[in-house]
């Protein structure tokens, strides 16, 4: 990285400016490679740990113990430029020196496992001690970040697990921990992943929203509609339930303070009360009987409650078997299949064949780009259904329609501020970012009942941006297109059954791969091939533009509509349907009495 020279303070006060010294910061050397390799059906803590984890991480201790980078003139090799971690040769020409920072990106799942708290990502935090519980309550609760874990509290907290100073059955004691850090990477520098927690989360949401259609809207198989009523009938009984419940708990604090009052005297040192008189003695038994009816009756609707709730969940199981049948699946849904289809023809947006038909990243740039559009051809294919085959109307079609607009909207700017490369983002654009990620979190909330890591990590990418003003460079893009490319490799050598021989022959094909006259063949090819400019081209357009469009979503009236969840709106369609069917009945009834 170069780094523009500044004035830092005076002499007197070296150090003491504010000033973020990555801005302005451009990249001036990339290189890429392969240093780790491990081929297993899952990437666990243990397999990590009796592997690469270690070789991994005394390379890094070596590299942080250098505390530099150096770029220079080997003096004894023709001046060529080189680079060396630490200081160099006195007698060598230093170019560039800049002190050295060691990051980590990848998704938040591998963050976990790094950390030592395998499979603990879905409930904790990687970077700070939160809980979900703890971020879920409210979005200011959301908003105020604890102090991040450090390497030493981390492992002093795992200490204290082992030595049964903190008990290891009590979840807000454990905070996620299991195992001990395997690298030396503190958790500030564990950047939150721009790709899998924007790009690809935008999957998400648009399963939420394809959720809702399928209950509001899709046409279901008589099987899967049954199941789905018999569920909100007992939602029904629920409620009913409840009200008898705190009915029947409204007289027991009356009642108890009627029998303290009339408690008898009791005898000294023996077990034995004496009332005033007989009618004292009367009143007292009244009372200790209606408050034990009371209890009992409120036992009584408990019970009842559990029983209920127990019926609920069997319900909600049923549901989801009935729905996870393959004749009930996406090909059986035709609206699902006509949203599909439209964005395939208009968009080229294309699910994939594999992660549970989730769109890839390239799709999902196009949908959330496109989001204006997309979104106003779904409100009108869904508007176009006649009322009589779907439960929702017209206004409640708009209202959700407009709001995943927005969703998708706020995080398409989200993405642009994501995307400029390091050291670019001016402190105008971090105000922008920081009411961004507000407007996007509130809007969260209002949509869906549950805030999962990915959208909690939106704080922990305020502080990222405000820190490197930019997140191009520091992004686990080429991570993923690593993976493409094993993947590609393992099948490509798929027959080779001899471990030692599939590892070198992966290693010699990769190095064919980056043979430069190779790459400035593929390179002649896909310009050859491409009908698009290319992005430098495009890049100073396209930004002002972005700007422009931006600016204009922040300004824009936030959404303060009410989004009740599925079973509330499937509960309230259901009690309109039973009202309207008693006031049918009772029309019935006069008419009837009116004949005769």
């Amino acid at each position: 990285m170069t780094k523009p020279v500044r004035r830092r303070g005076n002499w007197r006060q070296r150090g003491a400016s504010t000033v973020n010294p990555c801005i302005g910061t451009k990249l001036a050397l990339e290189i890429d490679g392969q240093c780790g390799y491990a081929q297993c059906q899952k990437d666990t803590y243990q397999v990590l740990k009796d592997t690469i984890a270690k070789p991994i991480n005394d390379s890094l201790l070596d590299i942080r113990s250098k505390k530099v980078v150096t770029i220079y003139i080997d003096r004894l090799d023709n001046d060529a430029v080189k680079l060396c971690f630490g200081k160099t040769h006195t007698q060598n020409t230093v170019l560039a020196e800049a002190a050295v920072e060691i990051f980590m990106v990848g998704d938040l799942a591998f963050y976990s496992l790094a950390l030592g708290k395998e499979a603990m990502a879905p409930h904790w935090c990687w970077r700070c001690p939160m809980s979900k519980a703890e971020w879920s309550t409210s979005a200011d609760a959301g908003r105020i970040l604890p102090p991040d874990w450090t390497l030493d509290g981390l492992e002093s907290h795992y200490q204290r697990l082992q030595s049964g100073e903190l008990d290891k059955g009590k979840a807000e004691q454990v905070r996620g921990i299991k195992e001990p850090v395997l690298w030396c990477i503190a958790p500030k520098n564990i950047l939150v992943p721009s790709l899998h927690n924007n790009e690809l989360f935008v999957n998400e949401p648009l399963t939420k929203f394809m959720r809702w259609i399928n209950h509001r809207v899709e046409e279901l198989p008589l099987e899967l509609i049954d199941a789905r009523l018999a569920k909100i009938d007992l939602f029904i009984e629920q409620e009913a339930a409840i009200d008898r419940l705190a009915e029947s708990e409204e007289p027991l604090a009356a009642l108890k303070d009627e029998v303290g009052s009339l408690r008898p005297t009791k005898v000294r040192n023996e077990d034995r009360y004496i009332c005033r008189d007989a009618q004292h003695e009367a009143d007292y038994a009244d009372a200790v009987a209606r408050y034990d009816e009371a209890k009992a009756a409120k036992a009584e609707c408990q019970r009842n409650l559990t029983a209920i709730n127990a019926r609920i969940k069997s319900a909600k199981q049923e549901v989801k078997i009935i729905f996870r049948k393959k004749e009930n699946g996406a090909l059986s849904q035709p609206i699902r299949q006509s949203i599909d289809h439209h964005l395939q023809q208009a968009y080229n947006i294309l699910r994939s064949a594999y992660h549970g038909g989730d769109f890839k990243g390239n799709h999902c740039r196009k949908l959330i780009r496109h989001a204006s559009e997309v979104m106003d051809d779904i409100r009108d294919l869904l508007i176009n259904i006649p009322p009589a085959e779907r439960a929702a109307d017209d206004d409640e079609i708009r209202k959700y329609c407009r709001a995943y607009k927005r969703l998708f909207q706020y995080f398409d700017a989200l993405i642009h501020y994501c995307h400029q490369p390091f050291g670019t983002l001016s402190d105008a654009d971090m105000l922008n970012v920081r009411k961004l990620v507000d407007l996007l979190d509130r809007l969260w909330r209002r949509l869906f009942e549950t805030v999962p890591p990915k959208a909690h990590a939106w704080q922990h990418l305020v502080v990222d941006l405000e820190r490197l003003r930019g997140l191009k460079h520091h992004s686990e893009s080429k991570i993923e297109v690593s993976h493409q490319i094993g993947r590609k490799i393992d099948l490509l050598f798929r027959s080779v059954n001899d471990i030692e021989k599939k590892i070198e022959c992966s290693l010699r094909h990769q190095h064919t791969q980056d043979n430069p006259v190779m790459t400035r063949t593929q390179q002649i090819v896909q310009d050859d091939r491409s009908r698009k400019r290319r992005a430098d081209v495009l890049e100073n357009d396209v930004n002002n533009d972005r700007n422009s469009y931006v600016l204009l979503l922040l300004n824009s009236a936030e959404i303060a509509d009410e989004f009740p969840s599925l079973d509330a709106l499937a509960v309230a369609d259901r009690k309109r349907e039973a009202a309207l069917a008693n006031v049918n009945h009772h029309v019935d009834n006069d008419n009837n009495n009116s004949a005769e």
